[in-house]
């Protein structure tokens, strides 16, 4: 556990944060390699965001994802695709 503060515009607030590192996850895999670290999870995922990328390539992936939870009767996922630039506007596919 890491602790410290911040002072943010004259108010200090305490810092309790946990690092945690994901073995066997690259955010550079391909579309099936990232499909199949996510079906490899002993429980999959409800909310994924796909932020990196072009955005059919975003799409494409989201397509993909949610196909697999069709083929294997998992319940719904909220699969989020965008980036910082348009998070406003972001597409949500429901698996």
């Amino acid at each position: 556990m890491t602790q410290g503060c911040i002072e943010l515009d004259g108010e200090r607030f305490d810092i309790r944060a946990k690092l945690t590192s994901i073995g066997g996850y690259s955010a550079h895999a391909d579309q099936q390699g990232l499909g199949e670290f996510v079906t490899g999870m002993e429980n999959w995922p409800t909310d994924i965001r796909i932020v990196h990328g072009e955005r059919e390539a975003k799409r494409i992936l989201a397509a993909q994802l949610r196909e697999q939870y069709k083929q294997h009767n998992r319940p719904p996922a909220a699969i989020t695709t965008g980036g910082a630039e348009d998070l406003a506007g972001q597409d949500v596919f429901h698996a």
